[in-house]
């Protein structure tokens, strides 16, 4: 039983790692996605990088409000 605790643990360690790791590359990519936006906003080319670095984003943290609040506010533009 031990054991099986301690394989338990191991493994949702690395799963806590690893989701901790998509979240912060996720915000990463949110970040791009704003300044890409905010600076070239009325670009359409950069409009559509714009929205798969953020499709990316929200691929890789799909709890992240954040992305999906500025996917929102920039698709009622």
């Amino acid at each position: 039983m031990r054991n099986i605790l301690i394989v338990f643990f191991f493994i949702s360690a690395l799963t806590t790692t690893a989701q901790r790791d998509k979240s912060a590359e996720a915000i990463v990519l949110n970040e791009k996605a704003v300044k890409l936006y905010t600076s070239n906003f009325s670009d359409k080319d950069s409009l559509k990088k714009v929205f798969r670095i953020i499709d990316e984003a929200i691929a890789l943290d799909p709890c992240n409000i954040i992305a999906y609040s500025n996917k929102i506010t920039w698709l009622s533009n």
